[in-house]
């Protein structure tokens, strides 16, 4: 009951309710009379592996790519059942065997490797940029964009990669249950149409989501660290090749030959896992005198590339210069913002 009741309360609330008109609010106002039965039907529903489809099924909701486009529009999963959303949130389970050196990280910044946090990765891309700055190496950083990586993953690879961590097969047959024989209806103005089944992808509004997806990623980020020599910067003990946050993945390059095998490891994955490289969003950086042409991966060349928010050019220098620029001109516009409605505040209570 008190990993329900925890569940209940990490789920956001004020959200627009599925169409049987039940919210989150209702879980949160009635806890004292619902808690038992609550806790008893998802006991139910997970011990005995029978999730009806009806109580996993979402809803499509079409939204334009970009404000004012004119493209075809995204189809995004955002409205699952709330009973759905606390069950998921209850059995968010990180096993301790993921812990690997790879650091991979949630859109909520929360590191799923040994504790670290979102700063040790902006950390290590800093320190491999001095390291190669200060010894006069060349080194070429690869920012990789996978295209609709939540929507592409593969359920017959995620299943077969869940055990290789140390869970059970009888935990994996029931997180197994909660993705056989999904369902979702698209919601076209106001209306409900059909039932399509949803063959792959892990799902947006599902706070296990991330967790699924932080176990996805790891054997592409392993198989990069086997392969390539990586670095080793002095008072670091791994070694570096290879970081990913969420869907993007950071490759340090220490030589061209490195390239093909980087090809080859991409390749492997698209294969196995239904991912696919997304060359046009991907960047290259050049830094420390990298003079090689344009990789075999098609990835174009840039002055600078933002990761997590920062901005990263070929010196230190630069990306310090890019970085805090960026955050002084936010804070001086909301400065003003502030100024000019505080302003408009007092000379109203004056008039008054």
């Amino acid at each position: 009951m008190d990993e329900v009741y925890k569940a209940k309360r990490a789920e956001a609330r004020f959200k627009t309710p599925r169409v049987d008109g039940i919210c989150l609010e209702l879980y949160v106002t009635h806890w004292t009379k619902i808690k038992a039965d609550l806790t008893h039907l998802l006991n139910v529903l997970f011990l005995n592996n029978h999730i009806t489809t009806k109580q996993k099924e979402g809803i499509l909701i079409c939204l334009p790519k970009n404000q004012g486009s004119h493209s075809p529009p995204r189809l995004l999963p955002s409205h699952l059942p709330t009973d759905h959303k606390i069950q998921t949130a209850g059995t968010n389970y990180v096993p301790k065997t993921q812990a690997h050196t790879c650091r991979t990280a949630s859109n909520r910044s929360i590191l799923w490797s040994s504790g670290r946090s979102i700063l040790d990765a902006l950390a290590t891309v800093r320190d491999v940029i001095v390291y190669h700055e200060s010894t006069r190496t060349p080194l070429c950083l690869l920012s990789l964009d996978l295209s609709e990586a939540f929507d592409r993953v593969s359920h017959e690879y995620l299943f077969k990669v869940l055990p290789r961590y140390g869970s059970s097969n009888w935990f994996v047959e029931r997180l197994q249950a909660m993705y056989d024989n999904l369902l979702a209806s698209v919601q076209i103005n106001g209306t409900l149409v059909g039932s399509i089944a949803i063959q792959s992808g892990i799902r947006q509004g599902c706070s296990l989501s991330m967790c699924l997806y932080a176990l996805f990623l790891p054997p592409l980020v392993r198989y990069l660290e086997e392969t390539l020599p990586g670095l080793q910067i002095e008072r670091r003990h791994l070694k570096t090749t290879a970081l990913a946050y969420a869907d993007d993945v950071k490759i340090f390059v220490t030589d061209p030959s490195n390239v093909p095998t980087i090809r080859h490891a991409i390749h492997r994955n698209e294969l196995a896992t239904g991912a696919r490289l997304n060359p046009q969003k991907s960047r290259a950086l050049q830094t420390a005198g990298w003079t090689h042409p344009a990789t075999t991966l098609t990835i174009l060349f840039k002055d600078r590339i933002e990761i997590l928010r920062v901005n990263f050019g070929p010196t230190i220098a630069h990306s310090r210069s890019d970085s805090w620029a960026k955050l002084v001109r936010a804070v001086f516009a909301q400065a003003r913002k502030s100024h000019a409605r505080e302003h408009f505040v007092w000379n109203n209570a004056y008039n008054t």
